[in-house]
Parts: structure tokens; sequence; C-alpha cells
């Protein structure tokens, strides 16, 4: 079994709602301190590993596959971008739209 985080270091999917419907009054979705995710999965006897470089998905999904044949499950934390794609926004049709700018 494996678990990937898409770690923004923020509830970005959160902030997106106030961003878009109250004019950018964000509040409490962005965080100074964030969890190692990889270390607390090694702590529970998981395999863990944090990706920050796009050229290490392949070696990392790889690492957790053959972690999970030896009957380890595996924790991936994706380190992504808190920006948005337009085609990401599609479930927040019922928010105007603000442009590019905003997310």
């Amino acid at each position: 079994m494996n678990w990937c985080v898409l770690n923004d270091g923020a509830l970005c999917s959160i902030w997106e709602i106030p961003a878009l419907r109250f004019c950018r009054r964000i509040l409490g979705t962005e965080f100074s301190l964030q969890p190692d995710f990889a270390k607390i999965a090694d702590a529970c006897g998981c395999y863990g590993r944090r990706i920050e470089d796009p050229a290490e998905v392949d070696s990392a999904i790889a690492e957790a596959m053959a972690a999970n044949e030896r009957g380890q499950p595996a924790v991936l934390d994706f380190a992504v971008a808190r920006s948005r794609l337009r085609q990401t926004r599609e479930h927040y049709t019922y928010y105007p739209d603000p442009g590019d700018d905003v997310l």
C-alpha cells in the first residue's frame, strides 16, 4: 500500500475558497512548520521518502513498490507548488473567476 502526500505546505485547496470568494482574506491555511511525513512513516515502520525534484519521481515510486514487495507500506511526500492551474479550479465554478493573478 502506498500513500502519496501532495504537500504544498498549506491547506491550499481550502485556501482557494477565501482567496476566490472573500477578497483574499486568508486565515489559518498556511503553516510555517510542517511535519516531516517521511520521518513519521519511518517511525511507524513504513518506507518514507520526500521528493522535491521531479527527476526523482520515478525512482521514488520504484522504491515504494519495492518496499511493498517486502510487505512494507510506503509514504511518498511530494513537494508541490501552491499555485494552481486554471483547469484545477473547475470544482469552484460557483465562485466568480477573478482571473489568473489571484491563484
